[in-house]
């Protein structure tokens, strides 16, 4: 991937209609960071989140649903899917999972990740030791 030899690039995959029109206004409006922005292709996707303005902190995700025991990462046109995964976990067998929307292509975000390890370690651990 080409965009990787860029130092402080900030390759973004929005994941709706609105998201991709902040992303693309922070990029024109900042001037830190070169940007790529990932056109979506699951069609215009419209919905009522909150959406983030700037995008200046790369590799932050975001977690926009907060659960236990499981976290799904659904980056760009796969956060629908995601959406849909977490529902059908909550449907099906009672489990309320994270939902996370990473938003960069470019990184990961280690401090949330290593967060996540440990919260949904624990809770899995005391769940199995309660069976």
């Amino acid at each position: 991937m080409c965009d990787s030899f860029i130092p402080n690039m900030a390759y973004l995959a929005p994941t709706s209609k609105e998201e991709y029109f902040a992303m693309l206004n922070w990029s024109i409006e900042q001037n830190e960071h070169p940007v790529a922005i990932r056109i979506p292709c699951n069609g215009v996707i419209s919905d009522r989140r909150t959406i983030d303005t700037n995008y200046s902190n790369l590799n932050k995700f975001k977690v926009e649903i907060k659960g236990e025991n499981v976290a799904i990462i659904a980056l760009g046109d796969f956060y629908q899917l995601g959406e849909n995964v977490i529902e059908e976990l909550k449907n099906k067998i009672g489990l309320n999972a994270t939902l996370i929307n990473p938003q960069y292509i470019t990184g990961i975000d280690s401090e949330l990740l290593k967060k996540l390890k440990e919260n949904q370690s624990k809770k899995l651990w005391n769940k199995k030791t309660l069976l």
